[in-house]
């Protein structure tokens, strides 16, 4: 595997949910969630992001995705499979779950609402 992969951010634009049954909100990562209102926290949130897989990806490269300083207490899933839990800084390798439209969701409690949110990102390792 190459030591320097290649990053796509995944900034924006996220879809919001910032309280069970509320309007989405336009958004882009990284942020301050100082604007956020505290009861967020208590009822949780849900960020939502649609992507298209990497063009001319090998058939051994490796995709991983990376949360950086993401500080939501919940789960992670991509097109409706559970990839694991934050919060902090995760990597997920998400080779064979990738479709040409992706479906990509974190979901749950903010941890503090002044938070800095932080990247989102792919990585592709060439092997």
């Amino acid at each position: 595997m190459s030591n320097a992969p290649h990053s796509i951010r995944l900034n924006g634009p996220w879809q919001a949910y910032l309280a069970p049954g509320a309007d989405p909100t336009r958004l882009h990562l990284p942020r301050d969630w100082s604007s956020i209102p505290l009861e967020t926290c208590d009822t949780g949130l849900k960020l939502t992001r649609f992507f298209n897989a990497p063009t001319g990806l090998a058939a051994d490269d490796e995709v991983v995705l990376v949360l950086d300083a993401i500080p939501i207490s919940g789960r992670v899933t991509l097109n409706g499979q559970m990839l694991g839990v934050s919060p902090g800084s995760e990597r997920f390798d998400i080779t064979t779950q990738l479709a040409p439209r992706n479906e990509l969701e974190i979901a749950g409690l903010l941890l503090e609402a002044g938070d800095q949110v932080g990247e989102v990102r792919l990585e592709i390792f060439a092997r």
